[in-house]
């Protein structure tokens, strides 16, 4: 039995207090009360910083929110007031501001030109993750609808003029509209800097960048609605994020590119709202070019797209993914993904991953078209796929990766599995080759799964459990593969143990039904729902079939209505 460290992690809602929710969201959260905000500080943060010699430390003023955008050309701690202190990249903008015209209301300022990104790619099906404007009433972001499109409640739209319409009566309510790109931003001579202890909200762009700055540490803040990362790193050294919360980012939480990072103790969650592609660039967190990377103690969980992504090898790569939870990701939970050299895999509890709408099989922990990967000491439950290894053809798209054609010495071993009710063609344990040239079951490759232990709700059929060449349905043939070697079964006795022990909620106990979303009656695939009134992030949303579970295919939906667990616990108690 595996017992795993469980750091920063989120308690599920209790029932009590999910009802309390769904009855707000029924009566469609009209006796909502404008928000008190913090009034704008008097000082300069930026002046702040500039007065203060290289390596001394420098206290924001607290109670109050900074509305500017720093930057940082030396070493130094920027430490918030034990207070706390804030960042926002948004003006307010009162009521002077707006005149109504018919049934929505204009505003008399413009928002000015903000960055864009050219190689910003979104779903198939919406424009959404280029428009970076951003407005929030009452705390709650704005969708941004089509230009020429009248918004509706909870919708914003720009006229010719970049003129911000309103869907709604914006009187005696605080209107927030991003006028900036970034909070925190390194230049040249800005190595070594610490940012400690911060709420930073609302940028048009990424939020905090090194801009290739060595020795940059983010520790025990609130980062969130940047526009695409709520922190970048990028072609760095001494990287550290540490103890933040990294939440509702318009494409990942955190990025990185090219760096040496240790990315510990942090909760993220509710990434990629503006429809990013999940498939290329969004989620939790991805790391491209990774070279010494370390992600430990993490929870991970209701991102759009993928949980904990490390893409692209570099030389002499040392990979480290450990301890984390990772849960109710839409794609997979962990992705190596092109990867090599020293890639550890283990003590990770990852449940309830690839169930989303990303448009891909996911799984709970997926190793792709990478080498020397070692998947190790995992609880991987409830997940749409276990774990996968796949070989598919890299250099159809990328002919630069005609290595990464070929799987070499990626071993599986002592994992415990738990699979509820999968689909047909997902697997406990996937080997697969899509690369007809591919070498994944080359004797030579050295690829090997060994003593890991299963759970199944029902007995042996004819559906296949497993992969290594063909489809098994049996045990007993998957251990006559070099996919595994001992493999054996749990009883529903030490299953239920294990996830007791590893706080995982027991789904396989709940009846196999499909039940509806909280305050909602029976859902209709493609339909939209909202309450009357509320600006609130996820309460608008549309929903698809996937598998046998309703899950939104727009988030970010709040939490107790993005777990599965806590639908179904709600729907199926008396």
């Amino acid at each position: 039995m595996k017992i795993n460290p469980q750091p920063r992690v989120p308690a599920f809602i209790s029932l009590a207090a999910s009802m309390v929710l769904a009855v707000a969201l029924l009566v469609g959260c009209a006796a909502a009360d404008p928000v008190d905000v913090d009034p704008t500080c008097e000082g300069s943060l930026q002046d702040l910083i500039d007065d203060t010699a290289p390596g001394a430390e420098v206290e924001a003023a607290g109670g109050c929110i900074y509305r500017e955008a720093v930057t940082i050309r030396k070493s130094i701690i920027l430490n918030a007031s034990s207070g706390g202190s804030e960042i926002r990249g948004s003006e307010i903008w009162d009521d002077a501001v707006w005149a109504q015209r018919g049934s929505t209301w204009v505003s008399s300022k413009a928002v000015p030109s903000l960055a864009t990104d050219s190689e910003w790619k979104c779903e198939p099906d919406s424009g959404r993750c280029r428009w970076p404007e951003q407005v929030f009433v009452d705390g709650g972001q704005l969708t941004q609808v089509a230009p020429g499109t009248t918004p509706d409640r909870g919708q914003f739209a720009l006229n010719a003029r970049r003129r911000v319409i309103l869907g709604e009566n914006p009187t005696a309510r605080t209107v927030e509209v991003t006028v900036r790109d970034h909070w925190v931003v390194g230049a040249p001579g800005g190595a070594g800097v610490t940012v400690d202890g911060f709420t930073m909200k609302h940028a048009a762009s990424d939020g905090i960048l090194n801009s290739g700055n060595n020795d940059w540490t983010v520790k025990n803040g609130d980062y969130s609605y940047s526009h695409t990362s709520d922190v970048l790193l990028k072609r760095a050294t001494g990287s550290l994020v540490s103890g933040n919360e990294i939440h509702h980012a318009g494409q990942k939480g955190v990025a990185g590119n090219q760096v040496d990072l240790t990315l510990q103790g942090n909760e993220i969650y509710a990434n990629n709202t503006e429809d990013f592609d999940s498939s290329w660039n969004a989620g939790g967190v991805k790391i491209s070019n990774p070279q010494t990377v370390t992600f430990a103690g993490n929870t991970v969980y209701n991102n759009r797209g993928n949980g904990l992504w490390l893409d692209v090898p570099t030389e002499d790569q040392v990979l480290v993914v450990r301890d984390n939870r990772v849960h109710h990701n839409d794609a997979n939970g962990i992705r190596s993904e092109v990867t090599d050299d020293d890639v550890q895999i283990y003590g990770n509890i990852v449940w309830e991953n690839g169930w989303g709408s990303s448009g891909f099989k996911g799984a709970g922990i997926s190793v792709n078209a990478s080498q020397d990967n070692h998947v190790y000491d995992n609880v991987v439950a409830w997940n749409e796929n276990g774990i996968r290894v796949m070989n598919p053809r890299r250099s159809d798209v990328h002919p630069d990766e005609t290595e990464y054609d070929h799987v070499n010495n990626v071993e599986v071993d002592h994992n415990d599995i738990l699979m509820d009710s999968p689909p047909d063609g997902a697997y406990a344990l996937g080997w697969v080759q899509t690369n007809r040239d591919g070498n994944l079951y080359d004797p030579t490759a050295d690829n090997r799964g060994h003593d890991n232990r299963y759970w199944y709700p029902v007995p042996e059929g004819f559906q296949g459990r497993y992969a290594w060449d063909v489809d098994l349905a049996s045990l007993g043939d998957f251990n006559g593969t070099p996919g595994e070697e001992g493999g054996v079964y749990l009883s529903d006795a030490e299953k239920d143990e294990m996830v007791a022990a590893n706080g995982i909620p027991d789904t396989s106990r709940l009846p196999d039904t499909t039940p509806p979303f909280i305050a909602i009656t029976t859902p209709t695939e493609g339909a939209t729902y909202a309450p009357a009134r509320c600006s609130m992030p996820g309460t608008l949303a549309r929903t698809k079939r996937v598998g046998r579970e309703w899950h939104p295919a727009r988030g970010p939906w709040p939490t107790v209505l993005r777990s599965v667990s806590a639908r179904r616990a709600l729907t199926t108690s008396p």
